[in-house]
């Protein structure tokens, strides 16, 4: 299977929670100067003349959504993973949209997951990481598009190990055994990154499962001009 980390953070300028988000980072004034990596700048463009479909468009615009999963089926990519910040908060609210849009009778076949990147923040209680994944499984893994393996929904983990933990050896096995907890509480399908000296994990079963993850996935990161690892404000 062929995945794609999608990032659907970015507001235009009529989004209704807030205009120009993530575009206008840095100082930025859109739309005659933006914050992306990959679309470089035209000055001559106006907001009259640039095409949000491919240029600043709005997370939100369903429109826009359709065009870019109809470019990634194209690609024959088989799943979307979906960045996820939270209950109600703009990356939910994005994906709510598409769920409940037009395309939610899925036309395309794609299959769509939760990327959950709460847990690079470190100070996620346990309880509410529990709830979130309630949350996600009552509200999009009941559908039939949202991904699962062996029936269970499948959730990627942002587990990148923060700065002031980047010389504790031992950070990413005990997050390694306490996402093991969760997925077996919770009956997620859970992958997360395979870390440094993740040999030393002592967990066979738990380790197993890692390998056998990234066996059955392949996974490119977004096109659409998706700002590289930034936390959501």
């Amino acid at each position: 299977m062929l995945g794609i980390f999608y990032y659907p953070w970015y507001g235009g300028p009529n989004n209704p929670e807030v205009k120009w988000r993530h575009w206008k980072n840095g100082g930025h004034n859109p739309p005659e100067t933006w914050n992306a990596r990959y679309l470089p700048y035209v000055f001559e463009l106006t907001s009259t003349t640039t095409d949000p479909s491919i240029r600043l468009y709005d997370s939100f615009d369903q429109e826009v959504v359709k065009r870019q999963m109809s470019l990634i089926r194209n690609a024959h990519i088989n799943f979307v993973i979906w960045s996820w910040w939270g209950k109600e908060s703009f990356s939910d609210h994005a994906f709510s949209k598409f769920w409940n849009s037009g395309n939610s009778n899925n036309p395309l076949g794609l299959m769509h997951c939760v990327y959950y990147e709460k847990e690079w923040l470190n100070n996620v209680p346990y309880e509410e990481i529990k709830s979130d994944i309630d949350y996600i499984k009552s509200k999009y893994a009941t559908d039939s598009k949202y991904l699962k393996i062996n029936s269970s929904p499948v959730l990627f983990v942002y587990n990148s190990t923060p700065l002031q933990y980047r010389t504790d050896s031992t950070y990413q096995v005990k997050l390694s055994d306490k996402w093991n907890e969760i997925r077996q509480e919770t009956n997620v399908y859970t992958v997360l990154k395979v870390f440094r000296n993740w040999r030393l994990q002592k967990q066979g079963e738990f380790l197993a499962s890692i390998c056998a993850q990234y066996s059955l996935f392949y996974v490119y990161r977004i096109l659409f001009l998706y700002k590289p690892r930034m936390v959501e404000s």
